[in-house]
């Protein structure tokens, strides 16, 4: 004759039995897409519930997942991933476990156009004339837009100019007439006008050259690192309020025919004129260890590093 004892035992076995059925199997629910894009600002959400403890895993070393794992929760799950700053296209897979339920999310990472450094204006991933971040691009004189024929930059070759640095024919302040050889009084034009400035002309929109003012602000309110990026030395900038970067090659100059400094010394031009000096004009200029400000002959061939609004 079966003992209490026995009875209670074959009840308590039957319950976990029970409950054992009714249990739902280890499931991880997606409410984000299967893929997202980070190469817009570096940042980005996963969002799923799961019905055990989870994890959240990538092997790639520039994602950066936290949490990185939690508990079971009924209520929708938010998991931040970060990107660290790109020069190449890229992608990586995050896999987000619960037991032996498994979900996976592709992150695709690409080099933008457009960096928003959280300054006024947003900065071009590249050189006026490249197609990526560490190319050097094409060569401008201050105010001048063509460079498919431009094989030699001095004043005979100059556009705004009658052959020599005191006989400018555009952009000469009114009391700077020594310096004018144009018609009329100095026109007074200190900015370039959009028709003569190479990114508005190359890339259209909003697209234009730095002024001397942005510049400044680039330099003082972003952190600069000398570095090589496949091959090319430069320097990262990265913004010091959302962690965004650009890549500024040391791209040298042109004068006369030949190119110089490449790879040790960079020079970009402002759209800004030198008012003391108006044969000159504002520029940005650096090496590994300065990054400084400076203006010089407009003949010369710099790189343009274009902006927008």
């Amino acid at each position: 004759m079966m003992t209490q004892k026995y009875w209670g035992q074959l009840v308590c076995a039957a319950l976990l039995l029970l409950l054992g059925a009714c249990q739902k199997p280890p499931q991880i629910t997606m409410t984000t897409p299967a893929t997202i894009d980070l190469s817009a600002d570096c940042s980005g959400t996963i969002t799923f519930t799961a019905n055990r403890d989870w994890t959240a895993n990538c092997p790639d070393s520039w994602i950066h997942v936290f949490p990185a794992s939690g508990p079971m929760s009924k209520d929708p799950v938010t998991v931040t991933v970060r990107c660290d700053a790109t020069y190449e296209d890229r992608r990586a897979t995050i896999t987000i476990m619960a037991e032996d339920a498994v979900q996976t999310v592709t992150v695709i990472q690409e080099v933008t156009e457009t960096v928003d450094l959280g300054l006024s204006v947003k900065w071009r991933g590249w050189n006026l004339g490249a197609t990526r971040p560490e190319e050097y691009g094409d060569y401008y004189a201050w105010g001048e837009v063509a460079v498919e024929k431009k094989d030699n930059y001095y004043w005979p070759t100059y556009k705004w100019c009658n052959g020599a640095s005191n006989r400018l024919t555009k952009y000469c302040p009114a009391d700077r007439g020594n310096y004018w050889d144009g018609t009329g009084a100095p026109d007074g034009k200190t900015v370039l006008d959009p028709e003569d400035d190479a990114a508005h002309v190359v890339l259209g929109g909003k697209w234009r050259m730095p002024t001397d003012e942005e510049w400044t602000e680039i330099r003082t309110q972003c952190t600069w690192t000398w570095t090589t990026l496949n091959g090319v030395n430069g320097y990262i900038v990265e913004s010091k309020s959302n962690g965004n970067s650009i890549f500024l090659p040391a791209a040298g100059y042109q004068l006369g025919t030949n190119r110089s400094s490449l790879g040790s010394y960079g020079y970009y031009w402002s759209s800004s004129l030198g008012t003391d000096e108006p044969n000159k004009a504002w520029y940005v200029y650096f090496y590994s260890d300065l990054v400084n400000r400076g203006y010089g002959y407009r003949y010369v061939g710099f790189p343009v590093r274009p902006v927008t609004e």
